[in-house]
């Protein structure tokens, strides 16, 4: 039987309401994170692991790299000390910076053992009996053989060694008399061989060469200075991430030394024949 127009006015009214108060919701809905905001979550932890694994590969990489350099350079001066070994053995005394007859400085030992370190070529170009800054000798300045070379450094970008001596009284290159003179008075100058074997220190706790702290032209006759009175030269300018400091000895060995040695042990090392006590565990 159809219902009757009051029917009809009493359930409109009621389905209308109910539908009105389910959508008024006086308490606050709950927003889900949007797919925006997901993928710049995303993004963001992919950009910060990333950035942290390339950090990580560029602090492994550049450790390894240092590790590297620094072997290299261990190398070059087990060649140099092969080098100068060798000299010995044929001239009967250690190599030295040669000096003209009025005493001026000449060439550096680097140039006097070429012959012994594969560079017999380039010495025979080199004018003995000129200083290395002459009109002859300055043109082979940037000829400098790799073994000089600073492993961090690229092949011709430098004319400057790290690898230096000292030539102070009483160390491996000091001036002697009669040691070093080039030309015809070199012949007529008395002249006392120096070798090696007249150490009175032992060859393992004298110093031959190491990493200076500055470089110098390589043909320069301008090793180190450690005279008493005088501040000790700075060492280690290859700055190598282990902060040690290679050095290379009179038994031609090659140590790694801490650079905050005390000066006392320094200074010990470097002379051939001082009779100074070396302090145990110096090297380690």
């Amino acid at each position: 039987m159809p219902a009757n127009d009051d029917e009809f006015d009493d359930d409109r009214p009621r389905h209308r309401r109910r539908r009105d108060e389910d959508d008024f919701d006086p308490r606050p809905k709950k927003k889900g994170i949007g797919l925006v905001a997901i993928v710049v979550i995303v993004v963001g932890v992919v950009v910060l692991c990333g950035g942290c694994v390339v950090a990580g590969l560029f602090f492994s990489t550049s450790k390894v790299r240092d590790a590297a350099n620094r072997m290299k350079s261990n190398n070059n001066m087990k060649q140099i000390g092969l080098g100068i070994a060798n000299y010995e053995s044929a001239m009967d005394e250690i190599p030295a910076n040669s000096y003209g007859p009025d005493g001026k400085p000449l060439l550096s030992w680097r140039v006097h053992i070429l012959p012994y370190v594969e560079q017999d070529n380039l010495y025979k170009q080199f004018k003995v009996d000129e200083p290395w800054d002459s009109t002859n000798n300055i043109r082979l300045l940037n000829q400098m053989p790799a073994v000089y070379l600073n492993p961090k450094e690229s092949p011709g970008s430098t004319n400057k060694t790290y690898y230096r001596g000292f030539s102070s009284p009483g160390a491996v290159f000091e001036k002697r008399p009669g040691r070093g003179l080039a030309g015809a008075k070199a012949d007529r100058e008395p002249k006392e061989r120096f070798t090696v074997g007249q150490f009175k220190d032992l060859p393992n706790q004298t110093i031959v060469m190491v990493e200076a702290g500055e470089p110098v032209e390589w043909t320069k006759p301008d090793d180190l200075d450690a005279s008493p009175g005088r501040p000790f030269p700075p060492l280690g300018g290859m700055q190598w991430s282990s902060k040690r400091v290679n050095v290379l000895l009179a038994d031609f060995t090659v140590r790694a030394i801490k650079p905050d040695l005390p000066e006392t042990t320094l200074r010990a090392l470097v002379t051939h024949s001082g009779g100074e006590t070396i302090p145990p565990a110096w090297d380690e």
